[in-house]
């Protein structure tokens, strides 16, 4: 077994490495042991620990080692795994760990080492080293592209963002841009023109739904790239049964709706998880659903901007064969679910 370190277990700790150590077969000691681990991690880097739950995170770390001292060799054991104990305590004292942690600022300088090629005149070496690199890659910023980049107000102002799920995913609508569009019109069957009007009436769209539209290869959704066999997560709906409901992209149509205003639909299979309480699969720390597509009274077609701007993708739930019928829902973390209603707490 190589050594592990515990800053390979942060780039890990998300539901990737989750999948991929429950996929790799390993003893269920192990496993158990590697999964407490990475999930300790995970738990350090959210970005919205409150003092009520800190308590909970330092017997989650402390478990966490305890567990590799106990099963794993001693050459997994590593100052750095002692240190996770601090970095609660860290917490505790400056706040969330992404606000002082010192990944950026090494990165920082391993860059300006490598741009250092005299030790004598360290300085100016560093700086026409960048000038070079700037001048031969072509890396400086171009006007229009800075004007373009600023938001108006505050300078200090953030965009929403991922770390604020509230905003993110359900005020305001994410920014669609068009991909690849055929230049073709392409006119719709009685079935598919059914289905688009039953999501016009859900959204009190009312008037002649128009049969001919323009297909569209890609869209992006906000930073989300949509293509056929896109997987997609849908906003949440206050009004909904509660459950985190998935589609994979079949066509992506642009279409003048009956207010005569241009929308971009898709139209998708779609997965939801077996039931309320077991929507999440707990140990992974990500949505579950049937392997199978199920039918909805609204039909096949939603709104492009009524969709999550948040890159996911499902695999084979790695505990279960395929005949149990169960997938897991994949993406970079699942934070942004963490305080949404109708969407559980993971």
């Amino acid at each position: 077994m190589f050594c592990l370190k515990t800053h390979t277990m942060f780039l890990l700790a998300g539901p990737i490495g989750y999948y991929a150590i429950a996929a790799a077969r390993l003893p269920a000691t192990l496993e158990g042991v590697y999964l407490d681990l990475l999930q300790a991690c995970g738990d350090l880097w959210d970005k919205a620990i409150t003092r009520e739950e800190l308590s909970g995170l330092r017997e989650r770390v402390a478990s966490a080692i305890c567990g590799v001292e106990r099963h794993l060799s001693a050459v997994e054991l590593d100052i750095k795994l002692h240190n996770l104990l601090h970095l609660v305590d860290g917490i505790e004292m400056f706040g969330p760990l992404f606000a002082w942690a010192m990944f950026q600022p090494e990165s920082i300088w391993g860059m300006l080492s490598r741009l250092a090629h005299s030790k004598v005149y360290m300085e100016s070496s560093m700086f026409f080293s960048a000038l070079d690199k700037e001048v031969t890659l072509k890396l400086r910023q171009s006007p229009e592209y800075a004007v373009l980049g600023r938001r108006d107000g505050d300078e200090d102002e953030v965009d929403p963002g991922m770390w604020d799920p509230e905003t993110y995913l359900c005020e305001g609508l994410p920014v669609i841009r068009l991909g690849n569009i055929e230049e073709e019109m392409y006119r719709l069957g009685p079935t598919e023109l059914e289905g688009l009007e039953l999501l016009y009436q859900r959204y009190n769209k009312e008037g002649r739904v128009h049969s001919r539209c323009k297909i569209m290869k890609e869209i992006w959704v906000g930073e989300m790239k949509l293509q056929k066999g896109s997987w997609f997560l849908v906003r949440p709906d206050a009004e909904g049964d509660g459950l985190m409901w998935f589609g994979v992209v079949k066509a992506l149509i642009r279409h003048k709706g009956p207010d005569r205003a241009i929308y971009e639909v898709v139209r998708a299979d779609w997965f939801r998880g077996p039931s309320l309480q077991a929507q999440v699969d707990r140990r992974l720390r990500c949505p579950v659903v049937r392997s199978k597509p199920i039918k909805i009274p609204d039909g096949e077609w939603w709104f492009a901007n009524a969709i999550v701007p948040w890159p996911c993708w499902a695999m084979p739930h790695p505990s279960k064969p395929s005949s149990a019928g169960l997938k897991v829902v994949l993406a970079r973390h699942w934070h942004v679910t963490r305080f949404l209603s109708p969407y559980p707490r993971i």
